[in-house]
């Protein structure tokens, strides 16, 4: 059944690796200093792919996380993300990730 999960809309994926979704979560720890994680699911199997934690993720941090992914686990058909990609980071940095 169609759903959502923030704004990427979920439309009842068939196979795993069809859609993965990325977001991050932000939290404070006890002494006040911020964090951040970077979660990816692949939507089908609703599986845990990767969780990075760290005080900074910078959009190149976040490139390479998924490009180690893509190469140990293979490319998604598709990336749903409300705030992780933009969109222009993403295509000037597409030629420079290799995956076979």
């Amino acid at each position: 059944m169609p759903g959502s999960i923030g704004s990427c809309r979920t439309f009842g994926y068939r196979r795993i690796r069809e859609m993965l979704v990325a977001d991050f979560v932000q939290d404070r720890t006890q002494d006040g200093r911020i964090f951040r994680m970077l979660v990816v699911l692949d939507e089908f199997t609703r599986r845990r792919l990767t969780i990075v934690v760290a005080r900074k993720l910078r959009a190149d941090d976040v490139l390479q996380y998924l490009s180690d992914l893509f190469v140990a686990d293979g490319p998604p058909e598709h990336i749903c993300s409300d705030n992780v990609l933009r969109q222009e980071r993403w295509q000037s940095r597409q030629a420079q990730i290799s995956v076979h």
